[in-house]
């Protein structure tokens, strides 16, 4: 999920390419030690550093303006930039269907955001590779750092269920 930096219908979304140069990379809501646990990362997927400063990070998409950056808030070319709970006044749930959304300084136009479902305790959901179009689950989390996806093939998923419409969970 992005936004676009135009529409395209009857064609592919590649031909127009994403509005936002930097994007939600990675998130964690819940873990088992408690404490601060919710944060997201961000990602400048660009050659050149990205003033952020200004634009917001919310979990609800009728309140885009909940958490402003502050002024001069840089995100290196090819870099992160991460804020936590206490940082952004609020955290996030866990349990359902949320959204995080970054939107402009202007409070109006998105530049990217994510609408995930049930959220498992110490394992990460990012972008890979970084600043990719494609989410998938970490079980070891790279705050501030690039996402690693495992080597290791998985073995047989026991106990599989759908939990929703639109959500799997397994034992």
């Amino acid at each position: 999920p992005e936004y676009l930096t135009f529409a395209t219908p009857g064609a592919a979304n590649t031909l127009s390419g994403a509005r936002s140069p930097v994007v939600i990379n990675e998130f964690l809501m819940t873990s088992q030690a408690g404490g601060v646990d919710d944060w997201v990362e961000l990602y400048n997927r660009s050659g050149a550093a990205v003033d952020v400063g200004g634009w917001y990070l919310t979990d609800e998409l009728p309140q885009p303006t909940k958490y402003r950056f502050p002024p001069g808030t840089l995100v290196p070319p090819g870099g992160f930039l991460t804020v936590n709970e206490t940082q952004l006044g609020f955290g996030f749930s866990s349990t359902g269907s949320e959204v995080i959304m970054l939107t402009h300084s202007d409070g109006v136009t998105g530049m990217d955001y994510f609408d995930y479902g049930p959220q498992v305790p110490d394992v990460t959901q990012g972008r890979y590779p970084d600043g990719g179009p494609s989410w998938h689950f970490f079980s070891t989390p790279t705050l501030g750092g690039p996402n690693v996806c495992g080597a290791a093939p998985l073995g047989p998923v026991n106990n599989l269920t759908l939990s929703s419409p639109t959500a799997f969970t397994w034992d």
